[in-house]
This record gives C-alpha cells, structure tokens and sequence, in this order.
C-alpha cells in the first residue's frame, strides 16, 4: 500500500508527503510493511521528477544502507536523474553499478552518455563504456555507433 502511495504521491510532484510517507511506513516497524526494491524505486522516481538528485542519491544510499537490492528501475531513475542534471560522472558511477550487477541501461541512455562525456573530452571513458557495452552482447544502434564516431572525431 505505501509503495502505490509513494508512487502515485511522486507522480503528481508531491515528494515531500511521499518522503512523509515512507518514514510513516519506517515508524510501523512491521514485518508485513517493509520497504522493498519498489518502494525505494518509487521515492526515488519522486526525487527525480521533482528535480531533487540530491535527495534521490541520499535515498539510493539508505536503500543499500537497509541491504535492498537495487534493480533495474532503480537504476534507470537514477541515471534519469543524473542527464537531467547533466551530472554525467554520477551516470557513470550509475552505468558501473548496473554492470556490477550483470543490467544494462538503454540505448538510448547510453548514447546520451557517450555523446556527453564526447562533449567534455572524457573520451576514454566514453570508450570505456562502449567497449563494456559491446562485451555484454546488447544491440548495438547505428545511431550508438554514430555518437561514439562523432565522440572520437571531436577529440
């Protein structure tokens, strides 16, 4: 019941109450009502969408403080989370944990990616994670390809 509560509050940009919320559900101190994967995902979404990478990064570390797995939905806000930002060395740290944990971002996360670190000059890492991509076996997108060109051409 909270988890839907935290995600629906985070939906309509209301993370403070969803932050309300999840302590609520911490001051119940059952073992029917934990928070789960779900629930540190939902709050996280809610710092996302409110703008607060702040908050959604102290949020992923009580998650693995409290030793809940994070999964690929929690990834994936969280490297929202650091492109909307533009906090790209945080979307490496997030891409490194998600290939620690044998999960992969999107295509398209990883092009926006590469074609920002492109931008910074960071090509190594760029190359890094292209590379690490290519070894996993996922798609690799013409437009990926194009993106990581235009990375090398630049620099």
């Amino acid at each position: 019941m909270y988890s839907a509560l935290i995600s629906a509050l985070g939906s309509s940009g209301l993370w403070r109450e969803a932050f309300e919320q999840f302590e609520n559900m911490l001051e119940e101190d059952s073992e029917v009502c934990r928070p789960n994967t779900i629930t540190y995902s939902a709050l996280i979404s809610a710092c996302e969408r409110a703008g607060q990478v702040e908050k959604a990064w102290e949020v992923f570390e009580r998650m693995k403080a409290a030793s809940i797995s994070p999964d690929l939905i929690t990834y994936s806000v969280l490297l929202s989370a650091c492109e909307k930002d533009n906090l790209w060395e945080k979307a490496v740290e997030v891409i490194d944990m998600m290939h620690g944990s044998n999960m992969h971002a999107s295509a398209l996360d990883y092009s926006r990616v590469i074609n920002a670190l492109g931008e910074k000059g960071d090509v190594n890492k760029a190359v890094d994670i292209f590379q690490k991509l290519q070894l996993t076996g996922c798609q690799i997108s013409l437009n990926l390809c194009n993106i990581m060109l235009n990375c090398l051409e630049r620099n």
